[in-house]
C-alpha cells in the first residue's frame, strides 16, 4: 500500500526519467541504423574506386553526395575516422590481400591498390601492421 502511494505520489517526477532514457535508446537506435548505411555507402564507393591513385577525398565526396567538410564530420562523429585516414586504410588493407595472395611483387601491389609512390606505401604499411610489406610474400 506505501508503494503504490508513494509511484502515484511520483510520477511527475518519475516521468521526465522515462521520457529522457526512451528518448536517448532512441538515439542509439538511430546513430547505429546511420552508422550502418554510412558504412555500407562510404564502403560500396572506396571499393569502387580505390585503385585509382588520383582518388581522394573530394572524389570521394562528390560519390557520396555531400560536401567535404559534412563527409568529414560524419566520419568523424560515425567512424571516428577522417575521410583520408578511411581512404587510406582501405588501400592498406586491399594491399594486404593481394600480397597474401603471392601473386604479385611489392611495386605492383602498391601501383594495384592505389598509391602513386611506393616507398609512400612501405612506410604506410609498415606504420599500421609495425612489418615490411615484403615479409607477407
Amino acid at each position: 500500500m506505501l508503494t503504490s502511494f508513494y509511484l502515484q505520489s511520483n510520477t511527475g517526477y518519475l516521468a521526465p526519467f522515462f521520457k529522457w532514457a526512451y528518448l536517448y535508446n532512441l538515439r542509439k537506435i538511430h546513430k547505429a541504423r546511420q552508422l550502418e548505411e554510412f558504412k555500407e555507402r562510404i564502403h560500396f564507393h572506396l571499393n569502387l574506386s580505390y585503385r585509382n591513385s588520383e582518388y581522394n577525398v573530394a572524389q570521394l565526396s562528390k560519390d557520396m553526395a555531400m560536401s567535404r567538410s559534412q563527409l568529414f564530420r560524419k566520419s568523424k562523429y560515425l567512424l571516428g575516422k577522417s575521410p583520408v585516414h578511411l581512404l587510406k586504410s582501405f588501400r592498406l588493407e586491399q594491399s594486404s590481400e593481394l600480397l597474401r595472395k603471392g601473386i604479385y611483387n611489392v611495386t605492383e601491389v602498391a601501383y594495384l591498390s592505389g598509391f602513386s609512390s611506393c616507398s609512400y606505401f612501405c612506410k604506410s604499411f609498415k606504420q599500421k601492421y609495425k612489418y615490411i610489406p615484403s615479409r607477407l610474400i
